[in-house]
């Protein structure tokens, strides 16, 4: 079971983290130095190694509040209340027990975790049963949504119903800099001047520069807009600002989701009579750029606006507008919820109105053509308001891909199309972009994670830093974000470009402030900006190593040491106290819109038991479980099924593990899993029923070797090594020497099972990856590369997910022995 972090306690600040869960063991050291790798084709130029690893630091005296703490080298798991412990959280199986929930002073020992995400699982503190009450009474919510709340930090009545329906936000005349910008703008609209709109190359800023154009001509204004190509650089460019300014007539120009930086940039218009107005949201430097107006609403940090995305200044700019002029601007809100989900920054303060008005008005009539159009492509029934992962998965990625891969007019068009026949035209062009997107993208990630293969053994290094030649500058990333996540540390993703100039991109788990670990490094850098956990950078091939070493060392320092990934868990599920019913999810969608800064509820599941596990999805990446839970089931009287079905088994409740189906012959192994799960209520088709989303999973008992052999043993039937491949070839060169057609794969399957591959999974797989190298044709022919060439099995997507299977089995067979 997972590693549990102490409790916060009300009115007191987060504690560290007990550390665990690293799949390379803690404390470990390696001796490697930093060093560039040699250059081989296919193979990233820079990359980072570690230097030293050092040892998870102690818990503080106090951290043991909340929860238990097992001994160094002992897993945690969770089981019945022992006698002395006054909360029965957490608990060891060994021998020695340790519990802190009554001693509030005394030290928390480190403990290790091994759960499939290799994550430390975070419990809170839970409120009195008399203060859930009175919240299930005044509010009219289930229990588990209040002990939620709770977690959460609302502790009042006023709080968690301000929380629950929030208020429309406030006047945003009052932000800083918005007097300036309105007075410069209705002084150009009185004379007739023209408003140049400065926007940005990703969905953010097409959003706030589509917002911004429509707002301005709807109340008057002359306007015109400018997107800059991802390959000019992210921000304000002094030559293109000049130039577009001159030629389109316009002597002032609004930059929108971009300019707090852009000193030179402003300064350099100002010398050639180009006026520049800001509304963004990005980080300020020391001094304001030398702007007519900056509205940015970090310049106020105790507003309600504070955590808005570029299109929430937009859209604040254009509400100011229309009071000034006595007009109402379009309400454009779902461009606000698509860009402020896009763009990831937190759903607090006036955010999680904006967003949850704007998902609620994609379902009514006045919403864009472009925006209905998207909606469609991405599933949404007519009428239906989406939720926030059709905008993240669906909407956002096809808004970005244009200004990813060419330039962001397709999606500017689609988002400005003035009818139905237009948006249809842009869509196609948009959604060409977006499968142009996801091929380049995952050759960018499939090489970057070659060189990571090709790094000595762990420890793991601190930080990434890699740089390709052959990289799409747009699509570095998305790919060092897919790093970030798996590896636990900050990424850096960098193309480099004829001149030597690298352009770049950094992600980071929560935790990280990249913007500031750059802005230590920004010697090296010619530019740099962005939020805490994904920035943007450029920097000289010269200086590239004094950045990764520089970087590197930032992330190894003393006050970055153990930052071990943290799952925060909102509480234990209670199945016989009724937490696990189709009510109490369906009440736990009123804590929504979800995103960042306010994830979906996780929840911790005690002892489930796994009846039945298969896997799902075109490459069967996900798994599908089915859980008994005791008291599991439907609130009496109510008509909806308590799983999948009327007839579903009582006290069973279906499952969905996104990204785990590699271990779903490890999930049927038997035994009792504790689980990190959501409750969310599946809806298809006029039906109904509750669905657990498991985010993690550790066996209850701490016992790995029945899951690991069960996947072990399932391993060579899904991903043939690259012995297997080479009989399997000779078998096919054999059967199809002469050029004809090769039987069919019912057939094949004979011929090389159990000569070259061990049952007929395998030799799909096997077949499958032979397609994808062009060796087989899809009318059945073999075709044999020529005399000389040598295949690189790298180029299948089918072999590399099968050799990431492999890779990730053995981190969590190395992670199991890690907690000894």
């Amino acid at each position: 079971m997972a590693a549990v972090a102490p409790a916060v306690a009300p009115g007191q600040s987060p504690p560290a983290p007990i550390i665990g869960g690293l799949p390379w063991g803690p404390g470990r050291t390696g001796g490697g130095t930093h060093r560039p790798t040699q250059r081989t084709p296919g193979r990233p130029l820079w990359c980072a190694r570690l230097a030293h690893w050092p040892r998870p630091p102690r818990a503080p005296p106090d951290a043991g509040r909340g929860g238990c703490v097992s001994p160094p080298g002992r897993a945690l798991h969770f089981c019945r209340r022992l006698p002395g412990c006054t909360r029965g959280r957490v608990v060891s199986p060994a021998a020695r027990w340790l519990c802190a929930c009554s001693r509030r002073a005394g030290p928390a020992l480190p403990a290790v975790s091994a759960t499939l995400q290799r994550r430390v699982w975070s419990l809170p503190s839970e409120p009195s049963a008399a203060w859930t009450q009175s919240m299930v009474t005044d509010l009219g919510i289930p229990a588990l949504v209040a002990r939620v709340l709770y977690a959460r930090g609302y502790h009042t009545a006023a709080e968690a119903s301000a929380f629950l329906d929030p208020p429309q936000p406030p006047d945003p005349m009052g932000l800083p800099g918005m007097p300036a910008a309105l007075e410069r703008l209705c002084r150009a609209r009185a004379h007739g001047e023209g408003v140049l709109v400065y926007g940005d190359y990703d969905c953010d800023g097409v959003c706030a520069a589509a917002l911004a154009q429509g707002a301005l001509r709807a109340l008057g204004w002359q306007a015109r807009v400018h997107l800059p190509y991802r390959a000019d650089g992210y921000g304000l460019r002094e030559d293109t600002l000049v130039s577009l300014a001159q030629r389109a007539d316009c002597r002032l120009v609004l930059a929108v989701d971009n300019g707090s930086t852009a000193h030179a940039a402003i300064a350099a218009a100002a010398r050639a009579g180009v006026e520049v107005l800001v509304a963004d949201h990005h980080r300020l430097a020391a001094d304001l750029p030398p702007a007519t107006a900056v509205v940015n609403p970090l310049r106020a940090p105790d507003s309600p606006f504070v955590f808005l995305a570029g299109v929430g200044v937009a859209w604040c700019l254009a509400r100011s507008l229309g009071a000034a002029v006595g007009a109402e601007p379009p309400s454009d809100i779902e461009l606000v919820a698509i860009g402020t989900i896009a763009d990831v920054v937190p759903l607090r303060g006036a955010n999680r109105w904006l967003v949850r008005a704007g998902l609620r008005a994609m379902a009514g009539p006045g919403v864009r053509p472009g925006v209905r159009a998207l909606l469609a492509a991405c599933g949404v029934a007519p009428g239906s308001a989406p939720t926030e992962r059709d905008i993240s998965h669906g909407v956002a990625p096809r808004l970005n891909a244009p200004g990813r891969v060419d330039g962001p007019g397709a999606a500017f068009d689609l988002l400005s199309a003035p009818g139905e026949a237009e948006a249809r035209a842009a869509l196609a062009i948009v959604d060409q972009c977006n499968e142009r997107r996801r091929a380049i993208g995952a050759e960018v990630l499939a090489t970057a994670e070659r060189a990571l293969r090709a790094l000595p053994s762990p420890p793991p290094p601190p930080a990434v830093v890699l740089a390709d030649p052959g990289w799409h500058p747009g699509l570095v990333g998305p790919a060092a974000a897919v790093l970030a996540e798996r590896l636990g540390v900050p990424v850096l993703l960098a193309a480099i470009d004829e001149q030597g100039l690298c352009r770049g991109s950094g992600r980071a788990s929560p935790g990280w402030d990249l913007v500031d670990v750059l802005g230590r490094c920004a010697s090296h850098l010619l530019r740099f900006g962005g939020h805490t956990q994904a920035a943007g950078f450029e920097v000289r091939l010269e200086r590239l190593e004094g950045l990764r070493a520089a970087f590197t060392a930032e992330c190894a320092a003393p006050q970055a040491a153990g930052r071990a990934p943290v799952l925060p868990l909102d509480g234990a599920l209670e199945a016989g106290a009724g937490d696990v019913r189709h009510d109490v999810a369906a009440a736990m969608e009123r804590l929504a819109p979800f995103g960042a800064g306010a994830p979906p509820p996780t929840f911790l599941l005690r002892g489930a038991l796994i009846s039945g596990a298969a896997r799902m999805g075109e490459t069967g990446r996900h798994a599908r479980l089915r859980l008994r839970v005791t008291g599991a089931g439907a609130p009496a009287g109510s008509d909806r099924s308590p799983a999948w079905g009327r007839d579903a088994p009582a006290g069973e409740v279906q499952a969905v593990a996104f990204g785990l189906g590699l271990w779903t012959e490890g999930f049927a192994s038997g035994g009792p899993f504790d689980l990190a799960v959501q409750m969310t209520v599946n809806r298809y088709r006029g039906r109904e029923a509750l669905q657990l989303l498991v985010v993690d999973a550790a066996p209850s008992d701490g016992d790995w070797s029945r899951f690991l052999t069960a996947v072990h043993a399932a391993v060579p039937r899904r991903h043939p090594d690259r012995d297997g491949l080479a009989a399997a070839f000779r078998r096919l060169a054999t059967l199809g020497r002469g050029g004809g057609p090769l039987p069919p794969d019912t057939s094949l399957t004979a011929h090389l099972v159990p000569a070259c591959l061990p049952d007929g999974e395998a030799a799909q797989a096997a077949l499958a990856i032979l397609r994808d190298l062009g060796i087989l044709t899809d009318d059945g022919r073999f075709l044999p590369p020529p005399a000389g060439t040598r295949l690189d099995l790298e180029d299948s997507p089918r072999y590399r997910a099968a050799a990431a299977a492999r890779t990730a089995v053995a981190e969590l067979a190395a992670a199991v022995e890690a907690t000894g």
